[in-house]
């Protein structure tokens, strides 16, 4: 089962785990930063495009910022800045919330084992966790993120 789980939002408010109850979620965490724009910032972009595509089959993909930071309460309006400047220069509609690691390790972070981030968790609509995938996905220019999409069409059939 997935983490209960509440984010603070970089368009401003909260966004509870329970008010997703039903849907598809798709979890994407990673150092949302606005300098320096470097990879998976082409994989955010085809984020976005799945996130549209989904949205009319009950998906919600949110982002989740694990800035370094975040973690850091001196550093709290740097780690924020960075990631709203980001969502606002990828013109991102899917909602971006802060983690300052708690949220990650809940869901087990996987440079704890030496993987990276980004970590993708798909949570299918009773809750439960139906992929984890930790690192770059394999990008075709003509279907973008498939095997996201396939775990994420898997998960909503379930």
């Amino acid at each position: 089962a997935a983490p209960e789980f509440s984010l603070t939002l970089v368009s401003g408010g909260q966004l509870k785990s329970e008010s997703l109850q039903g849907k598809t979620v798709v979890l994407h965490f990673w150092d949302y930063r606005d300098a320096p724009l470097s990879e998976p910032y082409g994989q955010t972009g085809y984020l976005e495009f799945l996130s549209n595509q989904r949205k009319s089959g009950n998906v919600q993909i949110i982002g989740v910022t694990t800035n370094q930071d975040l973690q850091n309460p001196e550093n709290q309006n740097r780690g924020r800045r960075a990631a709203r400047k980001l969502s606002e220069f990828m013109n991102l509609s899917y909602p971006i919330g802060y983690d300052d690691g708690t949220l990650l390790k809940s869901f087990g972070d996987p440079r704890d084992s030496r993987g990276q981030l980004p970590l993708w968790i798909v949570i299918n609509p009773q809750g439960k966790v139906t992929h984890y995938h930790a690192g770059f996905y394999e990008i075709d220019v003509t279907k973008g993120l498939s095997e996201l999409d396939a775990a994420i069409l898997k998960a909503s059939s379930k």
